[in-house]
């Protein structure tokens, strides 16, 4: 019956690395805790061994795999999933009371560093040594977590390209006796550096087109590539991360040759490691223009990013998005303005209108809503501080429709 069961489990492997010990895992009410003896938060999973010294597959007793303080024979350090869509799952707290460990890794000149590989370590079972227990990848803030289990002892070792800390076969400790529910933290210092994209900020042309666009960007995922639990298992995996970091810039045709041919090269739009941008931009002549998103300066992952391109074309001081199927009338009054700017929208009926202003570096520095077609705006952003003088643009929407104005506030 065992055996039956196993074949319809989606996890194909359970492994405490440090215990030797490999199992797969259902739950049931049978096999359970049902009466919840041992104290269980819900019903904790049986486990169904993939074979024994004679070569059979057998359902374990509950307290197989646990940590001592959990009913068990163990001090489980950690226990992982390994499941069919590629990704590994921490079960510790299924096993053990756990506490939480926080690495952080930066590189020479103190910057966090995104990719480098942590390795967990803790002492071996058989009695001497230290084994190596899982590993992860430091996301865009530097830092890897791990959840681990109580009442043991954790070491640490930093590897990257850029180097390792600390050298050779030697571990840090962490924490001598984990405690449940304890946070424990250590900062790896790596001797190299994050590889640093050559590029500065172009200074803003003086004189520009009537043609432009907005660019707006969010990374929405990274992928931690090359995670090892257990090298002697010989698995990797990718790990998706919520969030990561990039760089951009827009170059002219000029730039973008030097950029190919990792030659200096200047940039608009320049953006350093950030997560989301929305900037505009105004070309100063005719010609071919290339917009480049690049994790370079990240060591192992690769960014998921969701880019959004809309066209401007100015006429009489409106700027009208491409993505707009019918142009809106808007009048801007007067333009360039010192005390305050009308904004209107010639529409057939009155309608709630929604304004975003944005400065040159495409930062929102004023929302404005009303119950009719136009506005008054007075040169100050959300907080009430009055706003410098230059070019902002004004993104008016009203019944679904949008379209973009450029303003000039002289003080």
């Amino acid at each position: 019956m065992a055996a039956g069961r196993t074949a319809l489990i989606p996890s194909p492997g359970t492994v405490d690395p440090l215990e030797d010990h490999v199992w797969n895992e259902f739950f049931d009410d049978v096999y359970s805790d049902p009466d919840d003896s041992l104290g269980w938060d819900g019903l904790p999973p049986s486990q169904v061994n993939r074979w024994d010294y004679d070569g059979h597959t057998y359902l374990a007793p509950h307290w197989a795999g646990y940590d001592r303080q959990r009913g068990g024979s163990k001090d489980v350090s950690f226990v992982y999933d390994y499941r069919g869509d590629g990704k590994i799952y921490n079960r510790i707290d299924q096993y053990s009371h756990s506490c939480s460990l926080l690495i952080y890794v930066r590189d020479i000149y103190n910057d966090p560093v995104d990719g480098a590989t942590i390795w967990l370590c803790s002492d071996s079972p058989y009695g001497t040594g230290i084994y190596l227990g899982c590993s992860a990848v430091t996301g865009s803030d530097g830092y890897a977590r791990f959840a681990a289990g109580e009442d043991n002892p954790y070491y640490v070792k930093g590897v990257s390209s850029i180097g390792e800390d600390p050298v050779g076969s030697s571990v840090y400790l962490v924490v001598d006796s984990a405690d449940a529910g304890g946070v424990y933290s250590i900062t790896l210092n790596l001797p190299g550096s994050l590889p640093q994209l050559n590029i500065e900020h172009a200074p803003e042309p003086s004189d520009t087109t009537d043609c432009g666009i907005i660019v707006e960007w969010e990374v929405v995922g990274e992928i931690a590539r090359g995670v090892n639990i257990n090298t002697s298992q010989g698995l990797t995996c990718a790990d998706l991360r919520e969030t990561g970091r990039i760089t951009s810039a827009l170059f002219d045709s000029a730039q973008a040759a030097n950029w190919e041919a990792s030659l200096p090269s200047y940039g608009w739009l320049y953006r350093k490691r950030v997560s989301a941008d929305t900037a505009s931009f105004f070309f100063p002549d005719s010609g071919k223009y290339t917009f480049i998103l690049s994790n370079e300066e990240a060591l192992e992952n690769d960014q998921i990013v969701e880019l959004r391109f809309i066209g401007v074309n100015l006429i009489n001081n409106i700027a009208e998005t491409v993505e707009t199927p019918d142009k809106l009338s808007v009048r801007v009054y007067p333009n360039p303005f010192n005390a305050a700017v009308s904004i209107s929208v010639e529409a057939n009926s009155q309608s709630p209108l929604q304004i975003e202003i944005f400065d040159i570096g495409g930062r929102t520095v004023r929302e404005i809503e009303a119950d009719n077609n136009s506005i008054i705006w007075d040169g100050t952003d959300d907080s009430g501080e009055s706003l410098p003088s230059g070019i902002y643009f004004a993104r008016i929407s009203i019944r679904d429709r949008t379209t973009t104005a450029r303003i000039a506030l002289i003080r």
